[in-house]
């Protein structure tokens, strides 16, 4: 994936990159080929960038003796632009100003794999790698007895790995095994479902009919 950076909230791409360098040092990571084309073609300026990167946050924790926040949204069913690109939006006829902003001070991922479905795209960010490569290609649907598998690498460990404290909350949607559970895949805290987070879908009816998509309303709190 590319990266448009502006501002001073640059923290997500150097904190990255330094656990994915931890992890390389032992296995070399093999990139599809877009990679390698994209590298030809930027490889020179993502150097510099990381040198920035990383001096800033060097900085920023130096200042306030913690590594700065990630926070990452995401939700189904959105279009490409119709969040944090303006332009696109005036075509659309809204405006979502505090995540643009959001946007203009950190970064903007413009290249990412996602697929029309679920599961697929969630284990492509979770993991970095190609959905089918998980074992993660189809939607997961409750009762399946599987999920992503507990030897899959995915960013909450490598921030774990070091030093972030880590949470997930909301729709995890990566299987109902016990160790694809979310905070069996490295994160620190976690509440989430295992499906859609429609809560008039999970009532006890629902639940014997092995139709579990959402939270029952006394978990809201």
């Amino acid at each position: 994936m590319t990266q448009r950076k502006t501002g001073a909230a640059l923290a997500l791409g150097g904190a990255l990159a330094a656990p994915w360098a931890l992890w390389a040092q032992s296995e070399p990571i093999i990139h599809d080929a877009e990679h390698y084309v994209l590298q030809a073609q930027h490889g020179a300026r993502w150097q510099e960038e990381d040198a920035a990167l990383q001096s800033r946050l060097d900085e920023l924790e130096a200042r306030f003796g913690t590594k700065p926040n990630i926070i990452h949204i995401m939700w189904d069913d959105t279009a490409v632009g119709e969040v944090g690109i303006p332009e696109i939006q005036s075509v659309r006829g809204f405006e979502t100003p505090n995540m643009n902003q959001m946007a203009d001070e950190g970064i903007n991922f413009m290249r990412m794999y996602t697929e029309p479905a679920c599961t697929p795209t969630r284990a492509a960010f979770q993991t970095g790698r190609y959905a089918v490569r998980s074992g993660m290609h189809t939607v997961s649907f409750p009762v399946e007895y599987s999920g992503i598998d507990a030897e899959e690498v995915t960013i909450g460990e490598l921030l774990s790995d070091v030093g972030y404290n880590t949470a997930f909350f909301g729709k995890w949607h990566l299987g109902d095994t016990e160790f694809s559970y979310a905070h069996n895949q490295g994160y620190d805290e976690a509440f989430f479902t295992p499906y859609n987070q429609v809560p008039s879908m999970w009532i006890p009816a629902a639940e014997l009919a092995n139709a579990i998509t959402g939270m029952y309303p006394d978990l809201y709190d």
